[in-house]
């Protein structure tokens, strides 16, 4: 929406909401994709592997077993979202021959230091490092259908949970938030740029991707 309003986009489609899969993409998301598309924007796939629920344990559970859920979702990353992702960007491909797409991944959850009660270091590492799996599993896929991967982990880099200057939610009691996504600034200041430089690579029509 930041993108669509800074750059006068003649049309603007938003079907993205949280706790989408891959599924939910294909299925319920893609309406107002068309041949006249020009850009497309998407980040998907913690959904897949279950991420919020280890996240929602992770918080409340011991190191153990928060360490066990994030193995398992590691190993969900491993053996079926490459292929969910490829199956996803091919729906995106045939409803949008001509766009150039922009995959968008996802920041490191949390900073170092003081943290809030029951999210220990060894919790804050792992989960940290499955999101570098997460991205590491992703870019690949992507590239291989022509589209762009937008890595934000720089950019958000010192606004992590338990920063000083947070961007991403955190797990208040009664916040209507969704934990862990990015709020206003997250969203201004972090994944728009990201985007804003990665829709500029297909500037070139020599790079754009065959229809």
């Amino acid at each position: 929406m930041l993108w669509a309003a800074s750059h006068h986009a003649a049309a603007f489609g938003f079907t993205a909401c949280s706790g989408a899969t891959t599924t939910d993409v294909t299925g319920l998301q893609l309406g107002p994709l068309d041949r006249d598309t020009t850009l497309v924007s998407i980040t998907v796939g913690a959904n897949d592997v279950r991420f919020a629920d280890v996240m929602e344990i992770c918080t409340l559970a011991t190191d153990g077993v928060c360490l066990d859920q994030v193995a398992r979702s590691v190993a969900d990353m491993r053996d079926s979202l490459p292929a969910r992702l490829d199956a996803t960007y091919k729906a995106v491909r045939a409803k949008a021959p001509r766009a150039r797409a922009v995959v968008l991944g996802y920041p490191h959850l949390f900073a170092a230091g003081n943290c809030f009660l029951g999210m220990t270091a060894a919790k804050r590492a792992a989960l940290n490092a499955a999101v570098d799996k997460m991205n590491d599993t992703i870019k690949p896929v992507a590239l291989r259908h022509g589209f762009v991967f937008g890595d934000v982990r720089a950019a958000f880099t010192g606004h992590e949970v338990c920063s000083a200057d947070p961007w991403l939610t955190s797990p208040l009691p009664l916040s209507l938030e969704v934990p862990y996504h990015p709020d206003a600034d997250g969203q201004r200041l972090g994944y728009l740029p990201v985007l804003t430089v990665a829709a500029r690579t297909f500037e070139r029509p020599e790079l754009m991707p065959a229809a």
